[in-house]
């Protein structure tokens, strides 16, 4: 698993609409990982 709590912010200018729950669980769009 991705340490969300400091890829959260990268992830969200490179993937767009990603959740990052309680900084830890995360969920991308399909095609994604």
């Amino acid at each position: 698993m991705l340490d969300v709590r400091g890829l959260t912010t990268q992830l969200t200018l490179e993937r767009g609409p990603v959740r990052a729950v309680d900084g830890v669980s995360f969920s991308v769009p399909p095609g994604g990982t």
